[in-house]
Order: structure tokens, then sequence, then C-alpha cells
């Protein structure tokens, strides 16, 4: 069974909804609003996820604190996900497309 983009769209804004509510919870614990800076990373499938958590090790160790939000899925429907700006970067072991 597979999402349908209709569903992968849908399944997003549940998950980011899903994080805010997180985030949210431990504001009215600390009173303190957490002060993160996002990196939405694209993950092809097929790359480890070894390897992925190596690449974004730096990220997680800045001086301010980073959330870190993944997504996993094949290389068009991420470089998509990239185009419309619900992305900042992708992680592919493919080339891509000349043009894209």
């Amino acid at each position: 069974m597979q999402l349908s983009e209709m569903g992968r769209l849908i399944y997003s804004y549940a998950d980011d909804i899903f994080q805010l509510g997180d985030e949210l919870k431990n504001v009215l614990k600390t009173q303190e609003p957490a002060h993160w800076h996002t990196l939405t990373v694209g993950i092809i499938e097929v790359i480890p996820k070894t390897l992925a958590y190596q690449l974004l090790i730096p990220a997680l160790n800045m001086a301010e604190p980073v959330r870190l939000i993944c997504h996993e899925g094949d290389q068009e429907s991420l470089l998509a996900d990239l185009a419309i700006d619900r992305l900042d970067t992708v992680l592919t072991d493919q080339p891509l497309q000349p043009g894209s």
C-alpha cells in the first residue's frame, strides 16, 4: 500500500500539526518558547539512515537549537516538495535531470 499524492500532502500537514502541538506542550511546561531554527530534509528511501544521520549531525551541533524534520520518499516526490518550499534540501544518491 502506498499513499497517493494527496495522501502524502495531508500526511505532511498532519505531521507538522503534531510537531507544533508537541512544541506548544513544551512551551506550556517550561513557560519559555523554544527558539528553534527548523531544517526540513527529504531523504531518498535507499539512502542508509546511518549515512543520513552522519550527514545531518553538523546541523544538530549548531550553537542555536535546530528542529530537524526528515521526510523519506522517492526522488521525484521529494524534489517536487523542494520546488514548492516544503523542504529545505534533499539527500539523494541519484544525479538530477538536466533542467531540474
